[in-house]
């Protein structure tokens, strides 16, 4: 069995960004903070604010996300982008409260170690637990069901345990379709793999042969260790390839990624796709960015069969025709 300890690399910095808004305003916002940081983002409900008496009675919401702090702007772009963007969502909304902005930085942690304190094992779909490397076999159900694939897993710097609801929608989906067609997809691509939880579930689920690609080299290094660690690096190759540089025709690819990742990726992404192959997409928001994401792939001649929501979060499958 592979370690599943890593060695990673000098921790980042990140500009921890907190806004209270009007639950008016709540989905642009929600929208808006999710493709500026390209990362997931927290949506919670808070109470009627004191200080704000327009919004008494009201539950505000408040949402958090994460901008990297490079070496060339710490930020500081982003952030300028950030403020003009409320200013102008106040304009259309002036009814309501303006949005309440608070904001620190924060060093990046070894998710490896601090994530052990609630990444605990859970069943993602009726036949897939997710189970951390660092706890013991078979505390969730007593005896091992043979129906039942595990993966065992480090998130180590990357994205992808199977707790945020994005990745769970991916993978209900990935489950429900390898039970209804397995024999048709041998060949499956993962597009921003993270973790590879993704690809490893594909693998596990019966697929011949997967790609997972990533551009982040944590991610790459997360998603090689936990493959080697569940026993599918003969199914499953990890790479840093761009995707333009990926040869079709595959019979499923899955993305769990942002908005503008996957409508930027469309016209790349769907001739990759064999004759009646599938394409499973995640990452995104309910509603407007939903709503884009089906324009743009049946625009690219893609049928939709099915979307399944969680939270704030969509996932949508499609078929070529």
């Amino acid at each position: 069995m592979a370690p599943s300890s890593f060695s990673y690399r000098p921790p980042k910095n990140w500009q921890r960004v907190t806004l209270e808004v009007d639950p008016m305003m709540a989905d642009a916002v929600a929208v808006f903070l999710t493709e500026l940081t390209g990362c997931g983002i927290e949506v919670s409900s808070g109470g009627s604010d004191p200080n704000q008496p327009e919004l008494q009675g009201n539950v505000t919401e408040e949402i958090t996300g994460y901008i990297l702090c490079s070496a060339k702007d710490h930020g500081s772009e982003k952030m300028s982008q950030l403020r003009d963007f409320l200013v102008n969502l106040h304009n259309f909304f002036p009814d309501c409260a303006a949005p309440r902005l608070k904001s620190d930085i924060i060093q990046e942690e070894d998710w490896g170690k601090s994530w052990k304190e609630f990444f605990t094992a859970h069943q993602i779909t009726p036949r897939l637990i997710i189970r951390p490397t660092w706890e013991a076999p078979n505390l969730l159900h007593g005896q091992p069901d043979k129906d039942v694939a595990t993966i065992e897993m480090d998130p180590g710097l990357a994205f992808g345990t199977g707790h945020h609801a994005s990745t769970q929608l991916a993978l209900s989906l990935i489950d429900q379709l390898f039970q209804t067609r397995r024999t048709h997809l041998h060949k499956v691509l993962d597009m921003g793999t993270g973790s590879g939880i993704l690809a490893m579930a594909s693998g596990l689920f019966g697929a011949g042969e997967v790609l997972a690609i990533d551009n982040d080299p944590d991610a790459v290094q997360t998603a090689q260790n936990n493959i080697a660690i569940n026993r599918l690096a003969s199914i499953i190759t990890v790479s840093d390839i761009d995707i333009t540089a990926v040869q079709p025709a595959y019979d499923l690819i899955v993305a769990n990624i942002t908005h503008d990742a996957l409508t930027s990726l469309a016209s790349t992404l769907v001739p990759l796709l064999a004759g009646r192959g599938y394409l499973i997409l995640a990452g995104i928001l309910k509603n407007s960015q939903e709503r884009s994401i089906m324009d743009v792939y049946t625009g690219l001649g893609l049928t939709h069969l099915s979307t399944e929501t969680k939270e704030e979060w969509a996932a949508l499958k499609f078929i070529k025709n």
